[in-house]
């Protein structure tokens, strides 16, 4: 039975990440909505360290391009990007305004403080974790 065992471990396995990522999910959301702001939001505004073209976001957040779109309108409502068109006008640059880049280095402590995952590893099991799951992402 060394094949059922296998498959229960594969499955046991897929569900550890899972409940992991919905974890570190949950974490997340939770230090970012201390802050009045949407995790989806939040995502948009960590990941914008210099001026990007919307689509570099979507790609960015595995997401289609009418999403960011959405997101880029409220992020502008709310004062913490500008949009502008890029070299090729077809295309638009998100920027965070000086508003945005206060909020993200408040967004980037509250989740480094909330270090659920991390404080229940060592540095060294850190850096295994994130090597695995940099490998389980890669894959085709």
């Amino acid at each position: 039975m060394p094949d059922d065992d296998a498959e229960e471990n594969s499955r046991n396995l897929a569900a550890l990440v899972v409940r992991s990522g919905e974890r570190v999910k949950a974490d997340f959301a939770r230090a970012v909505l201390a802050h009045d702001v949407p995790p989806p939001l939040a995502r948009a505004i960590l990941l914008l360290n210099e001026p990007a073209p919307m689509g570099c976001l979507a790609s960015q957040l595995s997401c289609d391009q009418s999403y960011v779109t959405r997101l880029a309108d409220d992020l502008v409502k709310r004062g913490l990007v500008t949009r502008a068109p890029g070299d090729d006008r077809r295309v638009q640059v998100l920027t965070l305004t000086p508003a945005g880049i206060a909020l993200k280095n408040q967004l980037a402590q509250a989740v480094s403080v909330d270090k659920a995952v991390s404080s229940a590893l060592t540095p060294v099991e850190q850096e295994q974790l994130s090597a695995l799951l940099t490998r389980i992402l890669d894959m085709p």
